[in-house]
């Protein structure tokens, strides 16, 4: 059962990711062409700071999972429900407190985003139109999100998603074509948010015995205790977009949000790999599988560097060509950023790779042991953005965040090794330095081979472009594959079955 809901994970997955790149490449060039750069680039700060509210999730999410864990594998529905009632009451709270903050927002943000030019009216009615996606979320939706992945279902989630980013890119095109505003697009896929959510609530009413039953005061004691881990990937996600609204202009939004989005891609792309990994590290964790647990890791932590250093070795090669292609028509803004995206591509290639670490982190509980860590991490990230940001922009905030990245990575090999896997580091050290040496090697066979990939005139081009590159860093992380981990290596070629 754990190897199907697996692989259906990492299917549905991948499928959703490569439907949400390509349509979210169109989508921001759909939105720059009919409104231009500063009205996009508005909606996406927007965005960004209707997204600060989930500070005040406080990583309930995490702790929910860890503790369904236990009795979705004993069929114990009663602690089910009590888990599930505890987790929509809270999200309830959250969803009247950001109708409030909603409101603050869409009174102050043309005074806090001073360099925009837009009226203070339009901005007011624009943030409205994008909250109401998150409301439905937090009244309607989480919790049957926490629970279909708790579950090793979160490709039902991710199949809807697929759908609904489809017919948002469709909508999208005709009211562009018929010179619609911005806030009917933005509107439209509000409402499709809010179908998926209804179609979602009916699923897990359909097969699931859920009760609406009053929630029990501090039933998910560990809440407070996440609540570092979730200030350290709101930072993660929400500190750039912040410092770039507050300290330069929304060109420099409109900018970063392009960059940030292909990292986006490439972070979500990769994911897929080991999505539902969390799940089964659960599982095996609540069932007391030591030895299982082990050669999963093993396995998850192969796949995710072979996966990462395949993906992000050609999105270094070939992301600049693809932003000279995608922006060659916008004038209004400099675009080429090749230092931002060294940087950036560092940072979320580091990420990535640590996924494993924090995916199994969250599936023992381990909150209150680590949220040491995930502060100091939060608070090197804004410190250093807000401190860097003034001499160097875009660059500054890219820097920032690989410095707090390396810090935490270091933090999470050495809390694995002594508490959860008990490995010895030197193991995890070795591991990175394959992975270090990989990546440089594959570097320097494209900066002496002649593929030109700078010359690139058209898409096409840069599609065959993109795929010899792609297979050759496939092929140069197999070798060094089959020469350091030929164990791993041959479970997944050979044997295609991982017994989980």
């Amino acid at each position: 059962m754990r190897n199907r809901h697996f692989l259906y994970n990492t299917i549905a997955s991948l499928f959703c990711q490569l439907i949400g790149i390509i349509c979210g490449m169109l989508l921001p060039r759909l939105m720059i062409s009919g409104f231009g750069s500063e009205l996009y680039g508005t909606t996406v700060s927007i965005a960004e700071f209707l997204g600060y509210i989930s500070l005040l999730e406080g990583g309930i999410g995490g702790v929910a999972r860890a503790a369904l864990y236990k009795p979705l594998s004993e069929h114990d529905t009663n602690t089910l429900n009590l888990v599930l009632a505890s987790v929509r009451q809270f999200f309830k709270k959250i969803a009247f407190i950001f109708i409030g903050y909603t409101l603050i927002l869409a009174c102050s943000f043309k005074y806090i985003a001073s360099n925009y030019s837009l009226s203070w009216t339009f901005t007011f009615c624009l943030v409205f139109v994008i909250s109401l996606s998150n409301l439905a979320e937090y009244y309607m939706g989480i919790s049957n999100s926490i629970l279909l992945h708790a579950d090793q279902r979160g490709y039902i989630i991710r199949l809807l998603q697929s759908g609904t980013t489809i017919f948002n890119i469709l909508l999208t095109c005709i009211l562009i074509y018929y010179n619609c505003n911005i806030l009917s697009v933005k509107f439209s896929y509000c409402f499709l948010h809010i179908i998926r959510i209804l179609i979602l609530n009916e699923y897990v009413k359909k097969h699931y015995s859920i009760k609406e039953i009053p929630a029990q005061a501090n039933y998910l004691k560990q809440k407070w205790d996440c609540l570092g881990q979730h200030i350290a990937y709101f930072l993660h996600s929400k500190t750039d977009f912040f410092v770039l609204t507050i300290f330069v202009t929304p060109l420099e939004v409109a900018v970063y949000s392009i960059y940030s989005y292909i990292m986006t891609s490439l972070v979500t792309l990769t994911g897929s790999f080991t999505a539902g990994s969390e799940a089964v590290f659960g599982n095996m964790l609540a069932q007391h599988e030591t030895k299982r647990l082990m050669q999963f890791f093993d396995f998850i932590e192969f796949l995710i560097h072979f996966v990462v250093i395949t993906i992000f070795t050609t999105g270094a090669i070939m992301i600049m060509p693809f932003i000279q292609l995608y922006t060659n028509t916008f004038t209004d803004a400099e675009y080429y950023r090749p230092i931002a995206a060294g940087l950036l591509l560092l940072a979320e290639g580091i990420y990535c790779l640590r996924q494993p670490y924090h995916q199994l982190t969250i599936a023992a509980g381990e909150f209150k042991s680590t949220k040491k860590a995930a502060f100091i991490e939060a608070g090197l990230n804004i410190i250093l953005s807000c401190i860097l940001v003034h001499k160097n922009g875009i660059i500054g905030v890219a820097l920032a965040t690989v410095t707090a990245m390396i810090y935490r990575t270091i933090y999470y090999i050495l809390y694995l090794s002594q508490h959860i896997i008990k490995r010895k580091v030197c193991k995890f050290i070795k591991r990175w330095i394959v992975t270090l040496i990989n990546v440089c090697t594959i570097l320097l066979c494209f900066y002496y081979l002649p593929l030109q990939v700078q010359e690139i005139q058209n898409y096409l081009e840069w599609i065959k472009s993109a795929i010899i590159v792609f297979c050759f860093s496939a092929i140069i992380t197999s070798i060094f594959s089959l020469i350091f981990y030929r164990k791993e290596w041959n479970q997944l070629i050979k044997k295609g079955n991982l017994n989980i």
